[in-house]
């Protein structure tokens, strides 16, 4: 983009480069070693992150796949599901309806004639993908929460929330509450995984994947769908895959994983990238990741001497260590 060539300009000067990395001052041999070439700049495919690839279905439905809603804002979308912060539909049909033998923990609160709640919400192994095992991708229109959280037992198993567009729903849900194309963490909102009868977040990025993939590029900064809006540690550990969709701060954030997107926004916010609490590295993760998901398999290097990072601009930034 010409417009922005004299920003990019500035950004490249020696300096700005040194406060990236975090340093007040740094010795030309010292910074040699910190940056690393770009060699390619393809995002891998969503099937990186498919082994046995199963797909949460609609109860009572064994092909038809389900799709989730979740949102503590606004709380009565078309269909069966009225004040629940949780909702689900089948895929080929219109109205959602209320799951059953979800664990909820939820609080209401009124203002003026909005409602709206606060919620922690589990996923269990059984309720979703229920009575299979190998990875297990679960469908969501969207995630909006403000105030709560989303606990998904992965410990025996992977799972890939698969973020759905809007045009998923285009011309069935005519409402002001049609499903957005965005996953929205609010400050005091969280989405980890978990183990089995666990409350704390097992910070296991590579057993908690969000994916989209889009059919149009975004619109930079413009686009509001296809959206992952990151919030402080709303989203302290995944893996994210958005093809052709956007990430996005609204407020500093941090993260133990990687990320791959077409668009970036910081709106003036930090990302931090984080190691795990047992102290694993960013390569460590990776092998874990390798392994669990089978990338050489896949033909895919993605630790050792091709390092894939992804971390900002158009796509994947590729990194050769010398």
């Amino acid at each position: 983009d010409l417009n922005q060539a004299s920003a990019i300009e500035n950004e490249c000067h020696t300096s700005r480069i040194i406060k990236r990395l975090g340093q007040s001052s740094i010795t030309a041999s010292e910074i040699s070693s910190r940056i690393w070439p770009v060699i390619d700049t393809k995002q891998p495919p969503t099937s990186l992150f498919e082994t046995e690839g199963i797909k949460d279905v609609y109860p009572g439905q064994q092909s038809t796949i389900r799709v989730w809603r979740i949102n503590d804002n606004q709380l009565n979308p078309p269909g069966n599901c009225q004040d629940n912060v949780i909702c689900h539909r089948p895929i080929n049909e219109k109205f959602y309806q209320e799951p059953s033998k979800i664990e909820l923990n939820t609080s209401l609160q009124k203002k003026g004639k909005k409602l709206t709640a606060t919620t922690t919400i589990r996923l269990k192994e059984q309720d979703i993908c229920e009575g299979k095992t190998g990875d297990c991708h679960v469908y969501v229109d969207e995630i909006n929460i403000e105030r709560s959280k989303l606990l998904i037992e992965n410990e025996s198993r992977p799972v890939v929330i698969h973020l759905l567009g809007s045009s998923s729903t285009q011309g069935q849900l005519k409402s002001k509450h049609q499903p957005s194309g965005v996953i929205s963490l609010g400050e005091h909102s969280l989405i980890c995984g978990v183990d089995k009868e666990g409350s704390d977040c097992n910070n296991k990025p590579e057993r908690l994947v969000i994916t989209t993939e889009s059919k149009e590029s975004p619109e930079r900064c413009n686009s509001t769908d296809h959206h992952l809006i990151m919030n402080g540690n709303s989203l302290p550990a995944a893996l994210v895959l958005m093809r052709k969709g956007t990430v996005a701060l609204a407020n500093d954030a941090g993260l133990n994983g990687i990320i791959w997107t077409d668009s970036y926004c910081s709106n003036n916010h930090q990302l931090t990238f984080k190691g795990d609490k047992s102290g694993r590295s960013l390569s460590k993760i990776l092998k874990g990741a390798s392994e669990l998901w089978r990338w050489n398999d896949k033909g895919f290097a993605g630790y050792g001497r091709n390092t894939t990072r992804g971390i900002r601009g158009t796509s994947l930034d590729q990194f050769q260590r010398f």
